[in-house]
């Protein structure tokens, strides 16, 4: 592959290990650690539940100012802003335990991430050009890995038995809802924006959830039915 073909996924690689930080690790890898932060800080569910809500309201706030300064500046320079500041806010969150000091930089990551999230995406779609299929493919694969990528490694050090926070996990009830459907859509449907189609989620949301239920309703509050290792093998 000639150095003009391989810069295009080179960039979405770039891409996706900056969605990893802004939206993997601090934003979605929070609910996994959430348990140990509450059992350790000592707060109430209100409390951590509270800093979940102000990382989403940071994350309007930053989806918002994204809107106003993409007309200024160039999206590639807010995506490199946003990937550095919300590192520098992710590790900030670890200098003191106080909720106020947390709340702050919740809110500070939720908007900075938001940068890098909205941004993200134009510049996938501009990866390839005059080649629609590409595009929707790397919209995909940015959105599919990115933050995946960062849920799976922060499930990876939280599932460690030998670890404090996997000690927690370990006592915790996992369960899983899923539904064959999703199997069979292909990367464009996630540019769908259609009624009928939600709708069809919908239902199929329903029927997954109610197969779960005859399945395994005895087993809510007694027992995990979700074996979180077979998804972290080879990690």
């Amino acid at each position: 592959m000639s150095a003009g073909l391989a810069r295009p996924w080179l960039v979405l690689t770039g891409l996706a290990l900056g969605l990893t930080v802004t939206n993997g690790f601090a934003r979605f890898a929070y609910g996994l650690i959430l348990p140990a932060m509450k059992s350790e800080m000592g707060w109430t569910y209100a409390q951590a539940g509270w800093l979940n809500t102000a990382n989403a309201l940071g994350y309007i706030l930053g989806a918002l100012l994204t809107m106003l300064l993409i007309r200024r500046v160039p999206p590639a320079r807010l995506f490199a802003f946003g990937v550095v500041t919300t590192t520098l806010a992710l590790l900030a969150t670890g200098l003191y335990a106080a909720l106020w000091w947390q709340t702050l930089w919740r809110i500070a990551a939720g908007v900075l991430g938001a940068m890098s999230f909205s941004t993200a995406g134009a510049l996938a779609a501009g990866l390839f050009h005059g080649d629609s299929r590409r595009n929707a493919l790397a919209i995909a694969i940015l959105f599919g890995s990115g933050g995946g990528l960062g849920i799976v490694l922060a499930g990876r050090q939280v599932a460690d038995p030998g670890s404090g926070e996997g000690r927690l996990l370990a006592k915790m009830r996992l369960h899983r809802i899923a539904s064959d459907v999703m199997l069979d859509l292909g990367y464009s449907s996630k540019l769908l924006a259609e009624w009928d189609f939600f709708l069809m989620l919908k239902e199929a949301g329903r029927a997954a959830a109610s197969q779960f239920l005859e399945q395994h309703g005895a087993d809510l509050g007694v027992r995990s039915t979700l074996d979180i290792d077979c998804y972290l093998e080879g990690i």
